[in-house]
């Protein structure tokens, strides 16, 4: 396996809140993973990552135009 295919584990999705400008981009990329508010800022999970949401994730993370998301390893 090569290092670009990777897969990371033990990973957890954040959000920097004050960078977030409540596009929604990312529950667009992500939509089995991010749900938004009434407000349309997202409501993200608080507990590590699965193999199939990390690739979701990687996506929202990839095209939040605010780049307010962020993948962190799990301590």
């Amino acid at each position: 396996m090569t290092d670009s295919m990777t897969v990371m584990t033990n990973v957890m999705l954040r959000i920097d809140p004050q960078a977030c400008d409540g596009i929604g981009m990312c529950a667009h990329l992500a939509p089995d993973l991010i749900t938004l508010d009434r407000w349309g800022y997202p409501i993200i999970p608080t507990r590590v990552l699965d193999v199939e949401e990390v690739s979701q994730a990687t996506k929202a993370v990839k095209g939040c135009p605010k780049k307010a998301l962020h993948l962190i390893a799990n301590k």
